[in-house]
């Protein structure tokens, strides 16, 4: 039988014990990595810098430490670093560094941080006190706003952090000072989170990967191909774009915390704040990018929170398909059927692929029919429409969706199909039409997107890694910053083309090269451990470098979309022809992208959708 999964085994190194203080090692890596952004350091990063790099190594050791747990406030009790020794003399550092400060946090920072115990107790003794004492003071008003009849020992936490905050500000405040008192505890907060927000950003250049990063490598669990990470390729060339985009990672995790939790977002506010923090000097792409990313976060809140009209001011000012696209919908929703016809017409220039111009289509087949006259052909007239608003605009927008059948590859109908009805055995239904089409003498594998992402990886591999200013920022990257943007091919264009046109000729030669050189290596489009070198000999064989070009040129048009909805498997019967197969079991029906593959691929092999039905008991396959 044929393999159906991947059967090459990568050899990777055993993995490595760590050492005692590898999280420091690994938060200098940041440090070291910041190098080259050192020149246009804002001062209070440098400041920071340099206040840690005068540490003795135990204060630096406590700071990583803190640094890299959940909030700023801690129990100095609750510290326990057996490899750091006795904190005293780091703590002490490090407030003499201006890093921490150790004091009081606030009522409610506070009251989090103790246990109902200690709670409970520090009040008894408070009650205590001033009972012994015969003072009217905050135990008494306590005493008088909650304990009326239930006793301190009955009270769940809940009910006691109410009834403290219910005093006020100041008064709950003063409580806590005397509370803390009577527990004895020591307090500190870190006062230097901006600077691994900044060593974050400048190392990382994303709010997904972090110090665990560093973690996944020493332990062999990763391995990255070479990237050029210098001064000359610097995502950031001045203080002031660096304060943008640590102004912007700021906002964006602010906004993104504020939805998770539900909360209504002051969406002028976060315009204003906006507005106020992109005023650069000088133009970025990178940072323009991510203007317009939070735009569309701020407008999508906006939508959620019922205030269109403003969401569609937001949604106006980005040029991204996401938000565009939101425009159009906003626009329909308010009937504003003149904005939206010129709207469809912008998003008809931004459209990429297949699911794009059906986006546009379907907007555009209710706009027609909310106008006078509208009529339900595909397409009708606008001669139709008597008073139909700015109809110069609504014809050239109906030639443009007259246009798709001939112009967009894949939207020839329904692929072909086939049923088949097969016993169930508990394995994956993809799995068994596998086993199916091997019994009749095919070889099939179950790949997904596996294989062509597989095979353009591979193809362009050292095209993807070339040392291009702003994306690549650190040694962990599955593939450059612009990699699903269209400025990857934009600005890779020539070297692109050349490859395109080796490929036609010769398409074996690179890719085996890649395969043998890379194997093991991170890359967003290979996945070595689906990627059989059978399945691969095979498909070579069965595709002229022509056929394949043609592949990659669809990808290369969209390539966040067209690295998915491939179909399931892969076939090749005796003679070595290649065909294609997506699955659908029972109740299961074909995506629209898959569609469009299933239609792209038919010109290049055989591609068809296979139904399965479980037989029942007695039935026959």
């Amino acid at each position: 039988m044929a393999e159906t999964l991947a059967a090459k085994t990568l050899v990777k190194p055993a993995p490595l014990e760590l050492a005692s203080d590898y999280y420091l090692s690994n938060f200098e890596l940041l440090l070291k990595g910041s190098v080259r952004y050192l020149d246009i350091f804002p001062n209070e990063l440098a400041r920071l810098r340099a206040a840690y790099l005068a540490c003795s190594k135990p204060s630096r050791m406590l700071l990583v430490r803190l640094l890299s747990r959940k909030g700023e406030w801690f129990r100095v009790n609750k510290l326990n670093y057996p490899e750091i020794g006795v904190l005293e003399p780091a703590i002490k550092g490090l407030e003499q560094a201006e890093l921490i400060s150790l004091s009081l946090p606030n009522t409610g920072t506070w009251l989090k941080g103790v246990t109902l115990t200690e709670l409970r107790r520090a009040l008894l003794k408070l009650q205590q006190r001033q009972a012994s004492e015969g003072k009217n003071g905050l135990g008494c008003m306590l005493d008088f706003t909650l304990f009326q009849g239930k006793s301190i020992n009955g009270a769940s936490k809940e009910t006691l952090k109410r009834t403290i905050l219910a005093l006020g500000p100041q008064d709950s405040q003063l409580l806590i000072d005397e509370l803390n008192s009577l527990l004895g505890i020591d307090w500190l907060e870190l006062k230097c989170q901006r600077l691994l927000d900044g060593l974050l950003l400048l190392y990382f250049g994303n709010r997904y990967q972090d110090l665990s990063q560093f973690v996944l490598s020493d332990l062999g669990l990763q391995c990255f191909e070479v990237t050029v990470l210098d001064k000359a390729h610097r995502a950031y060339d001045s203080p002031e774009q660096l304060n943008v985009a640590l102004a912007f990672n700021h906002m964006n995790q602010q906004i993104e915390e504020a939805i998770l939790a539900k909360k209504v977002l002051d969406i002028s506010l976060l315009l204003e704040q906006l507005n106020a923090v992109s005023a650069i000097p000088e133009s970025n792409p990178l940072l323009e990018r991510r203007r317009q990313k939070l735009l569309t976060l701020i407008g999508r809140a906006a939508e959620r929170q019922g205030q269109t009209t403003l969401a569609i001011s937001v949604y106006s000012q980005c040029e991204h398909w996401q938000a565009r696209e939101r425009l159009c919908r906003c626009l329909e929703k308010q009937a504003q059927w003149r904005a939206l016809t010129h709207a469809l017409l912008h998003l008809c220039d931004l459209a990429g692929n297949e699911s794009q111009w059906q986006i546009i289509e379907r907007i555009g087949k209710r706009l027609l029919k909310k106008l006078p006259n509208g009529k339900d052909s595909k397409f009708a007239s606008p001669s139709g429409h008597g008073e139909a608003p700015d109809s110069l605009a609504l014809e050239s927008l109906m030639l443009r969706l007259q246009a798709l059948n001939e112009s967009v590859p894949g939207r020839q109908g329904a692929p072909p199909a086939i049923a088949l009805q097969l016993t169930p055995n508990g394995e994956r239904v993809e799995l068994r039409v596998a086993a199916h089409f091997e019994a009749l003498g095919y070889r099939a594998f179950f790949l997904e997107n596996t294989l062509l992402c597989g095979l353009f990886g591979l193809a362009f591999w050292d095209i993807i890694f070339a040392p291009i200013k702003a994306v690549f920022d650190n040694p962990f990257q599955r593939s450059p910053r612009d990699m699903f943007t269209e400025e990857f091919v934009s600005r890779r264009q020539e070297a692109i083309t050349a490859r395109l046109d080796e490929i036609a000729r010769e398409p074996g030669a690179v890719i085996w090269r890649h395969f043998q050189q890379k194997q093991g290596l991170a890359n967003d489009w290979v996945y070595w451990e689906n990627l059989p070198q059978q399945a691969l000999e095979l498909t070579l064989a069965a595709l002229s470098g022509a056929r394949l070009a043609r592949i990659f040129e669809r990808m290369l048009g969209d390539l966040k979309h067209y690295r998915s909805g491939h179909p399931d498997l892969v076939l090749f019967d005796a003679e070595g022809r290649i065909s294609w197969l997506e699955v659908k079991g029972p109740g299961d029906k074909l995506a629209d992208h898959q569609i469009y593959w299933l239609n792209f691929l038919s010109d290049l092999g055989e591609a068809r959708v296979c139904y399965v039905d479980w037989a029942t008991a007695g039935e026959c396959k």
